[in-house]
């Protein structure tokens, strides 16, 4: 069964990643209400927090709008959210945040699990490549590689770095 459901995921994420990558024109930005899109992503992943008896704590609720594309957005964050939640120990923390700097929106979503070890922080966004998850299952290796694209088609950077307790991501805009 776990088979069977990574290699529907694989499937689907390569459908995505390959939509995002022929660049249909179904990108069509738009101003989107950050908070209401995190929000979305986290009651999307609310048995996954409530199983793993995850505390998150939030500072994006008066986050200024942004132009992008709700669906492909979405996605990012979804990801990102997903690798936050797989590698957050039992009882850990998730916090999200928004802030603007230097002109710049970031969405940064942080997680108190292991770190990324030295070796693979210059490959987490190449396709295929995977951490082995604490549960033991293996992941698709697309999830980071697609919101790299997907910032990028948003002229915008993604970053990953270890922290002292754990791992940031940021979102620019």
């Amino acid at each position: 069964d776990q088979q069977t459901e990574r290699l529907q995921q694989l499937v689907e994420r390569l459908l995505i990643l390959a939509r995002l990558e022929q660049g249909h024109d179904d990108f069509v930005p738009q101003l989107i209400d950050l908070s209401a899109l995190i929000n979305e992503g986290l009651e999307h992943r609310h048995s996954e927090l409530i199983s793993k008896q995850i505390r998150f704590s939030c500072d994006y609720r008066h986050s200024p709008p942004v132009s992008a594309e709700p669906f492909w957005l979405s996605q990012a964050i979804g990801n990102v959210l997903d690798n936050a939640i797989d590698f957050c120990p039992q009882q850990g923390q998730i916090s999200i945040c928004t802030q603007s700097m230097d002109g710049q929106l970031q969405i940064i979503i942080e997680n108190d699990g292991p770190a990324i070890p030295d070796y693979a922080l210059s490959q987490v966004f190449d396709r295929y490549y995977s951490l082995p998850r604490p549960n033991g299952r293996k992941s698709t290796g697309i999830g980071l590689t697609l919101v790299h694209e997907v910032m990028a088609r948003h002229y915008g950077t993604v970053q990953i770095n270890n922290i002292q307790h754990g791992v940031r991501v940021v979102l620019c805009f």
